[in-house]
């Protein structure tokens, strides 16, 4: 029974209203309860959809995120902030980076986790050999840290299971590319906004590159074909590495091998010094500096002819 039904019944009941009067305002109380009950219920205010991260896609813009979690295919979370560059971590897998110009950082495919480090998006694969375990040392020394090669598994058949873990990644090609790699097979191609990289026991092939080259390979297959601009360096120990001049290199180019073989453009080959040995090379009018390094590895830059197809 409604309060208002109860202060009608009172007043019957105390003589303040007649018992006609009561019955008809009990009936135009219940009459005013059913037109309430009946009436339909104002709509409630639309809450505004909240739109899917897009983040990777064509054309996507960033929005806010937190965490890390792990995307298994077809995407990244969003960002804070501007990202200048893009960290790809990876072991004993196959890794292949495309340069995309329709995507607003990257677009990452294959099981992954994705973070931010200030304006640098880093792409993990989720094995246990993927990500360092402890910090890097202050001189920056190799891969993950002081590396070993009794890090490697003790298994073939443990090291071929991760090579079945893909990722796939596409990049605005403006943005920097640091790698870092341990037993993977790598391809790259059409960035243009730089490469930095670190591989050890593993295969790079680099496409149409521009920018600054910043690349150290150990016990390593290296094959790139690209631009070099500004200060570049490439460092080969017990490896083997060829950088392919591509047309509009401008470089000053100054090589140093020890123990190892170094071919440089219109020089003859340096071969099993002992102590250092520099060479020296102009291609164009050596506006750009490349500064090769050979440690017990075969090493040759060459400069692209007209109608030779890149690597």
């Amino acid at each position: 029974m409604s309060d208002e039904l109860e202060a009608i019944l009172r007043s019957v009941a105390s003589g303040e209203m007649s018992p006609d009067a009561a019955m008809k305002a009990i009936d135009e109380q219940k009459a005013r309860e059913a037109s309430a009950t009946s009436a339909p219920s104002a709509p409630a205010p639309e809450q505004p959809t909240p739109a899917s991260p897009a983040f990777g896609s064509p054309g996507s813009g960033s929005s806010r995120s937190s965490g890390t979690p792990t995307f298994r295919a077809g995407g990244t979370p969003p960002v804070n902030g501007t990202i200048t560059a893009v960290r790809v971590l990876g072991s004993y897998r196959s890794v292949q980076v495309t340069a995309d110009p329709s995507v607003a950082q990257l677009y990452v495919t294959g099981t992954h986790r994705v973070s931010q480090e200030g304006t640098t998006l880093i792409v993990s694969g989720t094995g246990p050999l993927d990500e360092p375990t402890g910090p890097r040392p202050a001189n920056g020394g190799n891969l993950f840290g002081n590396f070993s090669f009794s890090d490697l598994p003790r298994t073939l058949t443990w090291a071929k299971s991760w090579k079945e873990h893909q990722l796939e990644i596409r990049v605005n090609p403006e943005l920097l590319l640091e790698l870092e790699t341990t037993g993977a097979e790598v391809k790259l191609n059409g960035l243009v906004g730089g490469l930095k990289a670190r591989v050890v026991a593993s295969s790079l092939k680099a496409d149409r590159l521009r920018g600054r080259l910043d690349v150290e390979a150990v016990s390593s297959s290296v094959k790139i074909s690209a631009v070099p601009l500004g200060e570049s360096r490439l460092t080969a120990e017990s490896s083997s590495a060829r950088l392919t001049l591509l047309n509009g290199s401008d470089l000053r180019i100054s090589g140093t091998n020890r123990m190892g073989r170094l071919q440089l453009p219109d020089r003859p080959a340096s071969t099993m010094p002992l102590d250092d040995q520099v060479t020296e090379s102009v291609v164009g009018s050596g506006r750009d500096l490349l500064q090769v390094e050979a440690v017990m590895s075969s090493v040759t830059v060459g400069a692209q002819v007209w109608d030779e197809a890149p690597l």
